[in-house]
């Protein structure tokens, strides 16, 4: 898996640390049925959020966007960042002997 654990960390930090106003496009993506958005306003707000991943990425220099190959491309949400997480954990802890 590439990254490994310094990419999950990462994640982590990165999740915990965003901060999401109501009317960003993610935010508004993950409340499309709440606010029954059309096909056509679901398309709109993903290129506008593709746009605007792209343009963030554009403002980073060749060394901080080799940091951030370290988190895995594809998107996760809080939970299922949580849930991987729980399963590495319970790999390794079966992989270390409980004390004697």
């Amino acid at each position: 898996m590439m990254g490994g654990m310094h990419g999950m960390m990462m994640r982590c930090q990165m999740m915990m640390g965003a901060q999401i106003q109501k009317t960003d496009p993610v935010g508004l993506l993950a409340l499309k049925e709440e606010l029954e958005l059309s096909e056509d306003q679901v398309g709109k707000l993903r290129q506008i959020a593709q746009t605007a991943r792209q343009e963030a990425k554009a403002v980073l220099t060749d060394e901080q966007k080799e940091e951030l190959e370290a988190i895995p491309d594809e998107p996760q949400s809080m939970m299922q960042m949580h849930r991987h997480m729980q399963q590495m954990m319970k790999g390794h802890m079966k992989e270390k002997p409980g004390p004697e």
